[in-house]
């Protein structure tokens, strides 16, 4: 089994919420991962809307907004991708289309977006085989913001933290 992205930037030290409380921690996780289920399930259109919890529905109200406004085609949904050639895998929130070329999108339900981000979409661009626009999407209750990531050193940056992580693993 290939070690997946975002463990590939924790090993490497990019990624640690050890100075954060754990039972915040923990809050925000959920609200992460339930928001996550809630856009997903919208965005195959099998949501029960009467289902979702009232503090996350201004966040999909933001994220349908966000899909209107950017006109993305959504092509695939938390895939489940693999790349052997470099021993890795990962699942990117969405992969479509933006402007008539090929995106991948975090959605990030944090109240701030890390830097650390630039990284995990060049890692999941190289997943994709490469080429790829990658922009986040941080959903606020009362809105979003996006920030698009272009700079081509990020590809090197996740290689060096895919390397730390595989010299990790060796010595165990």
């Amino acid at each position: 089994m290939y070690p997946r992205v975002t463990e590939i930037l924790q090993s490497a030290g990019l990624v640690n919420f050890g100075m954060v409380n754990a039972n915040i921690l923990e809050r925000a996780s959920d609200f992460g991962i339930e928001g996550h289920r809630v856009c997903e399930l919208d965005d195959y259109h099998k949501l029960d809307i009467t289902t979702v919890d009232p503090a996350i529905l201004p966040y999909l109200v933001s994220w349908q907004k966000w899909l209107v406004d950017y006109a993305f085609e959504i092509t695939a949904i938390e895939p489940e991708v693999k790349n052997d050639k470099y021993r890795f895998q990962g699942h990117p929130d969405r992969v479509g289309l933006w402007q008539g070329r090929r995106t991948v999108v975090d959605i990030k339900f944090t109240t701030a977006i890390s830097k650390v981000t630039a990284i995990q979409l060049a890692g999941y661009d190289l997943l994709l085989g490469g080429g790829y626009r990658r922009l986040v999407v941080q959903l606020l209750a009362d809105g979003y913001k996006v920030v698009e990531y272009k700079d081509k050193s990020d590809k090197s940056v996740f290689l060096a933290c895919l390397t730390i992580n595989n010299f990790q693993e060796r010595r165990k």
